[in-house]
Parts: structure tokens; sequence; C-alpha cells
């Protein structure tokens, strides 16, 4: 009879087939034996993509059956692709909209390392915008959902593109305390003029360690207003 093979062994081939991003042999993996199945799980999980509603429904329904799969997601993206043709197409993103979008950040919450969010819209002309998430249109239960994500323990990256917000404050007193150290905004906007002068006394941004924008440089000044305040620096800020 073969010897079965130790553990450490079986733990450094599941993590060689995740290395190779090859999810068909990772679910292979899950059925040949219980000393297969943990490594192979956490490897397919730790990464999840959701793309429309009937993707979020799916991990609804996975996460309701298998509560502990949700602490095993380390990256969650969030992504509505942009439309053929934006300029006609006037609906809010799906990313707004979805009803069950909210429990799904929020039961990951706590366990996410980073989050992208991107909902590919499209901007053009005067304050025209579409196919956006506009953050005061988004329900209450899915901001709180992402505030919880922005504030979680283990979170340290975050990017939102396609996000349509009324100023920098408001932007980072959504991350009040946040532990991230590097955000990412490729495309990010205002529906008002940016309150730079606003008082900002209350407020703890983050620390810093990197921040990557487009379209919207006064996110710099604002940083740097806060920094004057506090008198403190944001570690070793790249911009």
């Amino acid at each position: 009879m073969m010897s079965p093979l130790p553990q450490e062994l079986i733990d450094t081939i599941v993590d060689r087939v995740a290395d190779d991003n090859d999810t068909a042999s990772l679910c292979t993996c899950l059925h040949v034996s219980r000393s297969f199945w943990s490594r192979s799980r956490m490897h397919l999980f730790r990464d999840v993509r959701i793309e429309s509603a009937a993707q979020c429904a799916r991990l609804h329904v996975l996460f309701a059956m298998d509560p502990a799969a949700a602490t095993l997601v380390h990256k969650l993206d969030v992504v509505d692709p942009i439309p053929r043709d934006p300029r006609r197409f006037k609906e809010e993103t799906w990313i707004g909209r979805d009803d069950l979008l909210p429990g799904v950040v929020q039961q990951l919450a706590p366990h996410l390392h980073a989050l992208d969010l991107s909902s590919e819209g499209y901007h053009y002309g005067n304050r025209d915008y579409t196919h956006v998430l506009r953050w005061h249109k988004a329900s209450e239960a899915l901001r709180g959902a992402l505030v919880a994500v922005f504030r979680g323990p283990n979170i340290r990256f975050v990017s939102l593109a396609g996000v349509l917000i009324d100023s920098c404050q408001t932007l980072f007193s959504l991350f009040d305390g946040s532990p991230v150290e590097r955000l990412d905004l490729p495309s990010f906007w205002h529906d008002t003029e940016c309150r730079v002068n606003a008082d900002i006394s209350t407020q703890h941004p983050p620390r810093l360690q990197s921040l990557s924008i487009i379209l919207s440089t006064c996110l710099v000044n604002y940083l740097r207003r806060v920094e004057e305040r506090s008198g403190e620096e944001h570690g070793r800020l790249e911009i």
C-alpha cells in the first residue's frame, strides 16, 4: 500500500497549481482527497470577481450555504464593463442597483485585503456622466457595506473607478481611520465643486503609502491641507 504524502508536500503541489492560475486543475484537486481539499479551497476563494447581478446572486447563495467560504476571500473585484455605446446608455451601473450585492460585500468586509470596484464609467462634455456609480444615489445598505470594507481590519488596497462623489472631503470621510496603504482612483469625479477649504479638523484620513490619481488632482491639495492641519506626514506617500 502506498504511503500517504506528507501534508507539506501536498500543500506545495496545490500552491504550484494555484501559481499557474489553473482553476480547472484546482477544482480537480478538491476531489483528490481530504488532504488536498482545504488548500485547494483556500486558493479557489482567495480572489473573487463579480461582473453581473447574476454572478452576485450565485455567490450570495454559495455563501449562505457555506459561510466559511466567505472568510477565505482576500481580494474582491466588482466590475460593470462599459457598454458598447456609453453615450446612449442612461441606466446606472448594476453595482448601484443590485439588491444582493450589499449583503455579499458586508459578509466579506472583515476578511478582505483588497477591493477593486469599477463601473467603467464614461465622462464627456461638462458634468455629463453615464454608467457611473453615484455615491449619493447608492442604497444605504451598499454605502454601509463599502465603508465597512474601507475601514476593515485587514484592508490594505482599494481601487475605485467610475465613482461620482461630491468632494474629496466626502471621499476621505469614508476612509476615516482606515488601515488602507494604497489607494487607486483611475477615474474619480465630482458632481459639485470640491470644498477644499471645508473644515477638516475632525477627519483622520488613511496614512497612505501610495496614491494613484487620474482626473482629480484636487485630491493632492486636499491631502496636503490635512497634513498641514495635523502636522504629520502620511508615511512615504508616492503620487
